[in-house]
């Protein structure tokens, strides 16, 4: 039997199970994995990136979080939207600008 040819169940002759036309995925179905994985490679990015700053710069106390806000990050396989924390060191006067130590 050739390749890509099946025998059909009932019947005695061959038929065609898949042509070039219906093999990988299509276009769309690309985009959508790859807007997946780049959320997930962004996600664990700015994960690796907050948890290197959650200590004071000036003092080395850790960083309390004060609120935060969604951001979005234009790549070239799509925008990302990633929640941004506000962090603040409980050393700073009223918890903004540099620290008192």
């Amino acid at each position: 039997m050739c390749e890509g040819f099946a025998k059909a169940p009932d019947e005695g002759r061959s038929s065609r199970v898949a042509g070039p036309e219906t093999l990988g995925l299509t276009l769309d179905e690309a985009k959508t994995i790859l807007r997946g994985v780049q959320q997930a490679v962004v996600t664990t990015q700015a994960a690796a990136h907050v948890a290197a700053r959650r200590h004071c710069g000036d003092c080395g106390a850790t960083l309390r979080l004060k609120g935060h806000h969604q951001t979005q990050f234009r790549t070239l396989f799509g925008t990302v939207t990633l929640a941004s924390p506000l962090w603040g060191c409980k050393t700073w006067p009223g918890g903004l600008g540099r620290c008192a130590a």
